[in-house]
């Protein structure tokens, strides 16, 4: 997208300047326009739970076999005291509307989330990942990828889940997908189309014998990581363990020279032999560059003899700054904590003085432009002058 400057006159600085800063905008708006439409059209995404059947185009029930442990009906849970398995497991799909329907299946992992849930998923993250590739469930479970149902047509889909030689709990899931409602929109002349998909996912859990009574735990060195509209704290935890653990509670405080700035308590659930980048929102009102600040606390659960366990951390991380000029002027205009820096301003004015020289010398150029243009229009009228003159003679 190119800038006309063929027009510059009187205040050619305020108009090149502002012609630079509408530009700007209209770049900015359109990135936002676009990024949201991708996200209306929808992206691949991963699941944190099972969705409620209610009101969805296609209804899917597992059907529990009968080595299914008690008390356990929302989603497929088997324990076995044999060291392998191989067996089916079975979902009936049923099409709730007119149309026929064509429901894509996927076979997916279970991950620790950032966010303190378990989340399936079909590949790892760069926030969360499992350490173990024995423990993905996607390569023990076989089926088809899609299943096609006539109006109001049921149809039981099978798998065949085959796990030889395991320690402890593989966990994954069952995604099926599904198209929802059609929406038309107009936005500025322009005509798109919204298609919702409609997700579901059921989860897999297969229980082996296990040795290992405990839960390790190891805590990395935690990183600021800048989000859309926060900075958000990333504290690596692995749980080196084939053990499904829940409802672990995790307690924290951030200190700068000593002093609390803020702390806070959650929840966090964890998939086996898995590790993630669990995130802490940074809530002090300023983050100073390049400074030291303490990150400690413990997490807290329950073992498997039923007895309280808590493991303390404490880990020191730095905010170094991305000299990114475009993604500092983005992180300006959202609400994020204020980076106090010793270079800042003086960057700032260099900056400032940079485009202000530059600004500077394309005025220059453009009045030395018009200049030897207006001198040699007068030299061509003087010469035709003095032709015409000749001519008359």
């Amino acid at each position: 997208m190119g800038i006309s400057t063929s027009t510059v006159k009187k205040g050619g600085s305020e108009k090149i300047m502002g012609k630079l800063i509408g530009q700007f905008k209209k770049i900015l708006l359109k990135l936002s326009f676009f990024s949201i439409l991708l996200m209306l059209v929808g992206t691949s995404a991963p699941y944190y739970a099972n969705a409620s059947s209610e009101g969805l185009p296609f209804f899917v029930k597992p059907i529990l076999p009968e080595n299914q442990d008690k008390n356990i009906d929302h989603y497929i849970s088997i324990t076995t005291k044999k060291k392998s398995l191989n067996q089916l497991v079975e979902f009936l799909i049923t099409n709730r509307t007119n149309e026929k329907q064509t429901i894509d299946i996927e076979i997916l992992n279970a991950y620790t989330s950032a966010n303190g849930v378990i989340q399936y998923a079909a590949k790892e993250s760069d926030n969360n990942k499992i350490i173990n590739p024995k423990y993905e469930m996607k390569q023990y479970i076989e089926g088809p990828s899609q299943v096609e149902l006539q109006a109001g047509q049921s149809k039981i889909i099978r798998f065949k889940l085959n796990i030889p030689d395991m320690d402890g709990t593989v966990l994954g899931g069952v995604a099926f997908k599904g198209e929802g409602d059609h929406e038309q929109t107009k936005t500025k002349g322009v005509s798109f189309e919204i298609r919702n998909e409609i997700n579901t996912v059921y989860g897999i859990a297969v229980n082996f014998p296990t040795s290992q009574k405990d839960y390790e735990f190891k805590f990395g060195k935690p990183f600021l990581d800048p989000m859309a509209s926060y900075y958000a704290i990333r504290l690596p935890v692995t749980l080196d363990s084939p053990l499904l653990l829940k409802d672990v509670d995790i307690n924290y405080e951030v200190e700068y020279k000593g002093e609390k700035l803020f702390f806070s308590k959650q929840k966090i659930d964890f998939a086996p032999m898995t590790e993630t980048n669990f995130s802490i929102p940074f809530e002090a009102k300023e983050i100073k560059q390049n400074k030291p600040y303490t990150l400690k606390g413990e997490i807290t659960y329950v073992d498997t003899n039923g007895q309280k366990q808590v493991k303390e951390f404490e880990q020191d991380f730095v905010y170094k700054v991305n000299d990114n000029l475009i993604s500092n002027i983005v992180s300006n205009l959202i609400n994020v904590p204020d980076e106090k820096s010793e270079f800042s301003y003086l960057s700032l004015l260099l900056l400032l003085l940079i485009i202000l020289l530059l600004i500077f010398f394309f005025v220059i150029f453009r009045r030395r432009r018009k200049k030897k243009d207006e001198e040699k229009k007068n030299t061509d009228e003087i010469t035709s002058l003095e032709k015409g003159g000749n001519t008359s003679v």
